[in-house]
């Protein structure tokens, strides 16, 4: 599930969209899922335009910020697990995503820990989710891990997470123009290149 509902305030313009070296955020997210996953759906405020990615696209079912997002996701997903990645995290790496799904039997949410805090928008959840987030919603929640302390979670510490993705580059994500600009000095690095990003 990639989370493309987000009103990009901070940015002035959706996100998705942003072209990162010629190329939309969007896409550097949406080719590391393909590699990973059969089914990718979209959870987006404007779904008209993610049409030619033949993605499954839905509109939040509920108007709850990035909570109603996951509770839309989770709910029409077509498996009980689902991972959940926001629109503009562009160095999600492969290695964190496998690593994630072979620990998520007994929990009902995996969620990393890097040096900067938890990110619960590149993490695994589960169906069961969806009750302890209506809840919270109910509540006045905004949240994301709100609802976490309701489920049996899974939280990966920094350390787990420095085996699987070094520089935790999985976590970078692009919420401001300064952001735009460290992502595209970056790119340019060639230890990304070399990482196939």
């Amino acid at each position: 599930m990639i989370l493309a509902g987000g009103r990009s305030k901070r940015m002035g313009q959706q996100k998705a969209f942003l072209l990162l070296r010629g190329r939309p955020i969007f896409e550097y997210v949406l080719e590391t899922c393909r590699s990973i996953f059969d089914e990718i759906i979209v959870v987006a405020r404007h779904t008209e335009a993610f049409g030619p990615y033949r993605v499954k696209v839905f509109e939040d079912l509920i108007d709850a910020g990035v909570l109603g997002g996951l509770y839309t996701g989770l709910l029409l997903a077509p498996t009980p697990y689902v991972f959940c990645v926001a629109c503009d995290m562009p160095f999600l790496r492969q290695e964190l995503v496998h690593y994630l799904l072979s620990i998520k039997d007994g929990y009902d949410a995996i969620v990393p820990r890097a040096p900067d805090g938890l990110h619960p928008l590149c993490a695994i959840y589960h169906r069961n989710c969806l009750g302890p987030i209506s809840e919270g919603i109910a509540e006045g929640q905004k949240r994301v891990i709100s609802f976490l302390p309701r489920v049996r979670a899974k939280i990966c510490d920094p350390e787990e997470i420095r085996k699987v993705d070094p520089d935790f580059l999985s976590f970078f994500n692009i919420n401001t123009p300064e952001d735009f600009a460290m992502a595209e000095r970056m790119l340019s690095e060639s230890r990304l290149h070399e990482m196939g990003i």
